[in-house]
């Protein structure tokens, strides 16, 4: 081998051994390098998170809602800073500091007397030569930030933390200072003008985080409510409406009952010894039987110049009560019910009629204004369960012809009729006289005469001829008339009568005109009054009326009385808006 040929490749050996020596030079010099910056590094690491703790301890110490803030740099080795619960390992609350170093693990350091809490600081970033190069240059990327230790009670302590800007920096951490509707756990991790809720979101005080916003939270100042009458039962119905937009908080339903003590205004009479010659019932549904012509005991010495009382009359209101009883699973009617005599007493005379009670028997006249007294007061009770003018007061009879009253047509057979009189015109229902005024009013006159009428329904129910039998359009005649002169037909009126339509044919109704809805003629020492109809009807096995009287035919009696019960029910539930519970 030439020798020039030896000496070129001692050359390239040299030169290859000078790269290598020179890397293993340069790799040396890297590592001893780099394991110094690290250490000083960790140090610095070491230094900020024992000045942090220090900050967190003295606010500890401090008055409550008292603020403490400082700036700390934080390189890429320390992977997270937070705050660890020893009794449980759960990060971000708790009695620990602790850091998470690159090489080193996790430190953590008690923190005393107080409860901690600081969103975890997360920075974890891989080393890299360029890294390291950049740290040499002095261009470095650490991380800067603001921590505010705030102490919001006696025993808790709050540290959020804000970046501080730079524009070089290629980290980008998020403000820990939460904003409107962000999750918290303190009220100090929000920012200024913010609270932690009680659905642990940040929100303006006042308001709560509801569907995604926060909104304002209810309170009782939201609110305004209205309570109606205290009722019977010590219940009134309190009504709520809110007064401006809130959601959640205190809320309230449209309406609920709240107990009340009830102070009625009615007043119950005070009549003596009459209060023997009168039943008196409480009911509780809206019908009430004002019943004077069907009593039997002797009340004074002084008899007046009427009649005996109705024949067949406590049997068909026996019949009645009963019915009503069982078509309402129990329910029952108010009742005023006169126990004297008709020859003593007729409530349905006016006062100072010859027929209403004796001028010279006291016992007579306190009966008389007793039985108006207690209808009166019953009428109140009504209307104050029920409503105004919400109930209907029924004064039931039996027709009264007799057979002593000289005249050959009083014995024609007359035993099944009904008769039913509002004491109005049939063509005027808007008439101040009319006894069911205010149903009229409300409802129009088909709940007074028409389909939805009690006559109405009875005259279905019964199968009467036809409509002509209800409502008859002919000369001279009503019920009676028709039955003295030898027809048994069903009836009912107010009737045409000489082409006229004319009230009910009786004497006396004084019981509807001062306790019904009319106001022309009510007496003013009675003051409430509700719709009010009378009845008269009759029902006997036999054809006329001999002395020894008739008796009830049951058969018919019952099947009326079926019907009548049916038409009232359907009238309160159509007319009057009330249903059976």
């Amino acid at each position: 081998m030439k020798k020039r040929g030896i000496e070129s490749i001692e050359q390239w050996m040299i030169i290859i051994a000078g790269f290598v020596i020179g890397g293993l030079v340069f790799v040396g010099g890297y590592k001893l390098i780099s394991l110094q910056v690290k250490n000083n590094e960790i140090n610095n690491i070491k230094d900020n998170f024992h000045r942090l703790k220090n900050v967190m301890q003295e606010s500890c110490y401090s008055g409550k809602n008292s603020l403490n803030s400082d700036s700390f740099t934080f390189s890429s080795l320390v992977n997270n800073l937070s705050i660890k619960n020893s009794s449980n390992q759960k990060y971000e609350s708790g009695d620990q500091l602790c850091i998470n170093i690159q090489g080193t693990g996790e430190i953590c350091e008690k923190l005393k007397n107080c409860y901690y809490i600081m969103e975890t600081i997360d920075q974890t970033q891989n080393e890299s030569i360029l890294y390291l190069v950049n740290k040499i240059l002095k261009r470095t990327k650490n991380i800067n930030v603001n921590l505010f230790v705030k102490k919001s009670n006696v025993t808790k302590v709050c540290t959020t933390w804000k970046k501080k800007l730079n524009k070089q920096s290629e980290f980008y951490l998020s403000d820990s200072l939460v904003k409107r509707g962000g999750g918290c756990i303190d009220s100090c991790q929000c920012s200024s003008g913010y609270i932690c809720t009680k659905t642990s979101h940040c929100c303006p005080k006042g308001k709560e985080y509801i569907n995604g916003v926060c909104a304002l939270t209810c309170t009782e100042d939201h609110w305004k409510y209205s309570d109606g009458d205290c009722k019977p039962d010590n219940k009134l119905t309190r009504s709520w409406s809110k007064i401006s937009q809130c959601e959640n908080g205190v809320s309230h339903p449209n309406q609920e009952k709240i107990d009340c003590t009830y102070a009625s205004a009615c007043q119950k009479p005070s009549i003596g010894e009459a209060k023997n010659y009168l039943e008196i019932k409480q009911g509780n549904i809206p019908i009430l039987l004002a019943i004077g012509h069907a009593g039997w005991k002797k009340a004074g010495n002084k008899r007046n110049e009427g009649y005996a009382a109705d024949p067949l009359l406590y049997e068909l209101v026996d019949i009645l009560r009963t019915q009503l009883s069982q078509k309402t699973n129990g329910l029952k009617p108010y009742i005023v019910y006169n126990q004297a005599n008709r020859n003593y007493m007729n409530p349905n005379r006016p006062i100072g009629h010859n027929e209403a009670y004796n001028s010279n028997n006291q016992l007579a006249e306190n009966i008389y204004f007793g039985f108006h007294d207690y209808v009166d007061y019953m009428v109140c009770k009504l209307e104050e369960k029920f409503g105004q003018d919400m109930g209907i007061l029924i004064n039931p009879h039996t027709t009264d012809l007799s057979w002593d009253r000289g005249h050959d047509r009083y014995h024609k057979p007359w035993d099944r009729i009904c008769e039913i009189g509002i004491y109005a015109n049939i063509n005027n229902l808007d008439s101040k006289k009319n006894t069911m005024q205010s149903l009229y009013q409300r409802k129009g006159g088909g709940a007074v005469r028409g389909e939805n009428s009690i006559p109405y329904y009875l005259y279905h129910a019964q199968n009467w001829p036809n409509e002509a039998a209800v409502w008859p359009d002919v000369n001279n005649k009503n019920s009676k008339t028709e039955t003295i002169n030898g027809n048994d037909v069903w009836h009912v009126i107010p009737a045409k009568i000489n082409g006229n339509w004319e009230t009910a044919l009786f004497n006396g109704a004084q019981t509807i005109i001062w306790h019904s809805t009319q106001t022309y003629n009510r007496n003013q020492r009675w003051q409430y009054g509700i719709d009010a109809f009378q009845i008269e009807m009759n029902y006997r096995k036999d054809s006329g009326f001999g002395k020894s009287g008739g008796n009830l035919d049951d058969t018919f009696a019952n099947m009326f009385i079926d019907d009548f019960t049916d038409a009232i029910l359907f009238s309160l539930e159509k007319n009057y808006d009330w249903t059976m519970e």
